[in-house]
């Protein structure tokens, strides 16, 4: 019986955090607070497909492209567009926040996928996006 009590109430502070967060979204402009990239980190069990393996399937960059996935977070489509740029392509990580950056950097790592790169800023110019030349761009 103390089990259960537990689950309810660790369930009810989940639901009141999330409440409040979405509350204060709506005022102010908040990304997903780093503490709780492990809920953004998710996938669905029951799905035998990933919403994250399923957009870049839909989006499906060639091998050795350069991508640029802004607002990152903890790189939960960062990683499977790594891996289908391949080791020739590139993704540039972007995002406000250090602590995603350094989440999608050490998950990059463990995966073996060098081709990512975390940066908190993007110093291109839009002529350099309009003509596609983004290595010098930062």
């Amino acid at each position: 019986m103390n089990a259960s009590i537990l689950v309810v109430l660790g369930l009810v502070g989940l639901a009141i955090g999330w409440i409040v967060w979405r509350v204060r979204s709506r005022r102010a402009l908040l990304p997903c607070p780093s503490e709780f990239r492990w809920l953004v980190e998710l996938e669905n069990p029951i799905a035998r497909v990933t919403r994250s393996e399923r957009l870049v399937r839909h989006l499906a960059p060639p091998p050795g492209a350069r991508v640029i996935d802004v607002g990152c977070g903890p790189g939960r489509v960062t990683l499977p567009l790594a891996r289908a740029v391949g080791s020739d392509g590139e993704v540039v990580a972007l995002d406000v926040q250090p602590e995603m950056l350094t989440r999608v950097a050490a998950k990059a790592a463990d995966a073996g996928l060098p081709q990512v790169h975390p940066s908190p800023r993007m110093r291109a110019t839009p002529a350099c996006l309009r003509d596609r030349l983004m290595a010098p761009c930062w």
